[in-house]
C-alpha cells in the first residue's frame, strides 16, 4: 500500500515538473520572441528580416532563432537555418559579454550580395555559398579589457578565424576616433589564421584559364614573383618581409594554413602604432608589434 502511494507521489512529481518544465520553457521562450520581434522592428527601415520559430533551452538557455531570410535594399537575400544565441549581456545598453552562432548561412553569389566580384566567384564555381560563423566577446570594465574572436567556416572555400584583446576600452561610453581614444585604447595581441579548402586550387586555375595557360605556369610565376622579391627584401636587410614571403611562398607550394600573430612585448595604444607607421620605419613597427606570419 505505501509503495503504492510512494510510486503515485513520485509519478504526481514527476508530472508537476514535466509540466513545470514546458511551461517554463513557452514562457521564456515568448518572452525572447518579443525581444526578437522588437530588434527585428528596429532595422526594418533598412532590411527586411522574416523569421520562423524562437525557442530557449530549459538548462542550457540558448535561444534559437530559425528559418531568418534578410531581404536587403539591393536585392540581395541571405537565408539562415538558425542563429543561436549562446549567452549575451542584457543589463547594458552595449552587451559586456556575449557568444553568438549562425549556422546553415546560404549566400547566393549575385551582384547584389558580392559586387564585382560575384562574376569571379561564379568563374571559380561558387554558385552559392554555404557558411556558418561564432563570434565571441567579453568586457571587463575594471582595465577595460575586451576580448574577442571569429569563426567563419565556407563550404569548399576555407575557414577564417581570428582573435583581438584590447585594453582601455570602455564601451558604456560612445567610443569616438579622437586622439583621447587612440591614446586610451591599447592592443595588447592578435591572430588571424587561414585554413584553405580548395579556395587557393580555384583561384589559380581562374588566374590559369583567365590567361589561356596551365595551372602550373600560374605557379611558376607566383614562386618566380615572390622569389625576386624575397632577394630584393634581402639586399634592403628587411628581415620580416623576407621570413613573411618564404612562409607565403611555402602556403602557395602547398595551400594549407597560413597564420599571421601580432604580440607586443608592452600593450600598445593606437596612437603609438599610427605614429610608428608615419616614420616609415617598418623594422621599428615591426620588432615593437612582434608581427609573425607563418605558414602550417
Amino acid at each position: 500500500m505505501f509503495r503504492s502511494k510512494g510510486k503515485q507521489v513520485a509519478m504526481a512529481v514527476i508530472a508537476v515538473g514535466i509540466t513545470g518544465y514546458i511551461g517554463v520553457k513557452y514562457y521564456l521562450a515568448g518572452e525572447v520572441e518579443k525581444k526578437v520581434s522588437r530588434a527585428v522592428g528596429s532595422v526594418s527601415d533598412y532590411v527586411d528580416i522574416e523569421y520562423g520559430d524562437v525557442s530557449v533551452g530549459l538548462l542550457s538557455r540558448a535561444v534559437h532563432i530559425e528559418d531568418i531570410v534578410v531581404l536587403q535594399p539591393g536585392g540581395g537575400e541571405i537565408k539562415i537555418d538558425d542563429v543561436v544565441i549562446h549567452e549575451i549581456d542584457d543589463r547594458h545598453n552595449a552587451p559586456h559579454f556575449a557568444r553568438v552562432a549562425l549556422k546553415g548561412v546560404e549566400l547566393e553569389v549575385t551582384p547584389a550580395n558580392f559586387g564585382l566580384a560575384s562574376e569571379v566567384l561564379r568563374s571559380m564555381g561558387y554558385e552559392e555559398l554555404e557558411l556558418s560563423m561564432e563570434v565571441d566577446y567579453n568586457y571587463r570594465k575594471k582595465g577595460g579589457d575586451l576580448n574577442v574572436t571569429q569563426q567563419i567556416e565556407v563550404d569548399d572555400m576555407g575557414s577564417y578565424s581570428a582573435s583581438l584583446k584590447l585594453a582601455g576600452i570602455d564601451l558604456d561610453d560612445n567610443l569616438q576616433p579622437d586622439m583621447m581614444t587612440l591614446q586610451r585604447i591599447k592592443v595588447s595581441d592578435s591572430k588571424v589564421a587561414y585554413e584553405d579548402d580548395s579556395f587557393i586550387e580555384r583561384l589559380i586555375e581562374y588566374g590559369a584559364e583567365e590567361k589561356g595557360v596551365d595551372a602550373d605556369d600560374i605557379v611558376d610565376e607566383i614562386r618566380m614573383g615572390l622569389k625576386q622579391t624575397i632577394e630584393a627584401a634581402k639586399r634592403k636587410d628587411s628581415e620580416f618581409v623576407v621570413e613573411s614571403l618564404e612562409q607565403l611562398s611555402e602556403f602557395i607550394e602547398d595551400p594549407d594554413a597560413i597564420e599571421i600573430t601580432m604580440t607586443p612585448k608592452k600593450p600598445l595604444s593606437y596612437q603609438e602604432i599610427i605614429l610608428l607607421g608615419m616614420r616609415r620605419d617598418e623594422t621599428a613597427l615591426i620588432k615593437a608589434l612582434n608581427l609573425r606570419v607563418r605558414a602550417k
